[in-house]
């Protein structure tokens, strides 16, 4: 695999997990802040955090209100797995029985 190719891969791992976490944090009231999205995808600039956020914000998962430490909004839904596979228990992705 080309560096290059490891680098789309690291991105869109981080975008997932800046995602996800905003997913998280929105559903108690609180999104994440800067720092606290570094701190989740091991990365040590707010400026790396940011260039997440605009990906995403790009792509219509979020919306970031300027000027507001936790101004990161989400436009998609948050789906519990329990919601989403019953009581947690088979997982089958495959559709094999």
């Amino acid at each position: 695999m080309s560096s290059a190719e490891q680098m789309r891969r690291a991105i869109r791992g981080n975008a997932l997990t800046t995602l996800w976490l905003i997913l998280d944090r929105a559903a108690s009231g609180v999104p994440p802040t800067r720092k606290e999205i570094c701190r989740a995808v091991g990365c040590a600039s707010k400026n790396s955090a940011q260039e997440i956020l605009a990906k995403l914000e790009k792509l219509g998962l979020i919306r970031v209100d300027r000027g507001c430490s936790r101004g990161i909004v989400p436009t998609c839904k948050f789906i519990p797995v329990e919601e989403l596979y019953g009581d947690g228990g088979d997982r089958d992705t495959a559709g094999q029985g």
